[in-house]
């Protein structure tokens, strides 16, 4: 999907997610605090709608911030942490000891243009090893990793190698095949047939 794409779908998901469970907590991280807080924004603004509050018992609570607010509902109080790579996250946690009840999510976590820096990566590879692992609340909580495949070692790369049996991946192909077996790109709005596949090539 285009980065955009993708972006609304992560949203969405929160969203849906406090439909579910009022009481979910979530952490939600970017590269950089500007987008990690403007998915924030979306998210309040999504559940502080019309539409959503009139098919749906969560709102939102008394703490309203461009980084955090919290929700109330049926089942409970919920919390959403927005932060940057590398910002403080100390005294928030993902997900509780049942299913349904958020993640940790990294959403376009590594900068496109800081993406063949080796100093950026081990820095990112440093926060989910030491900080985000040790934000889970319960065995029942996850880490969502939202992704463009920036280059073969990077964070993806490195969870697909070091935990392999722990790690469901799924993956969207760019480029598709029609019923006669001719390629085609399926995100056309950013990106043409012939990059993708001189890219590809290269490889």
């Amino acid at each position: 999907f285009p980065s955009h794409d993708s972006n609304l779908i992560v949203n969405a998901f929160v969203a849906w997610g406090y439909w579910v469970n009022s009481k979910s907590h979530w952490i939600y991280t970017s590269y950089s605090q500007p987008l990690a807080e403007t998915s924030s924004r979306f998210i309040q603004d999504t559940i502080n709608s019309d539409w959503y509050l009139s098919i749906c018992g969560t709102e939102l609570g008394r703490i309203r911030k461009a980084d955090e607010f919290d929700t109330s509902g049926a089942d409970g109080i919920g919390v959403f942490k927005a932060s940057g790579v590398g910002g403080s996250i100390t005294g928030y946690g993902a997900g509780l000891k049942e299913v349904a009840s958020g993640c940790v999510i990294l959403d376009d976590p590594a900068n496109p243009n800081e993406a063949l820096s080796r100093a950026e990566t081990d820095k990112l590879l440093f926060w989910l090893e030491n900080t985000l692992t040790n934000r889970l609340n319960s065995d029942k909580s996850f880490i969502l990793i939202v992704q463009q495949r920036l280059n073969t070692d990077d964070l993806s790369g490195h969870v697909l190698a070091t935990y392999p049996d722990e790690c469901y991946h799924i993956k969207f192909p760019a480029v598709l095949q029609d019923e006669n077996g001719e390629e085609y790109c399926a995100i056309e709005a950013t990106r043409s047939l012939k990059s993708l596949q001189i890219y590809r090539d290269w490889e």
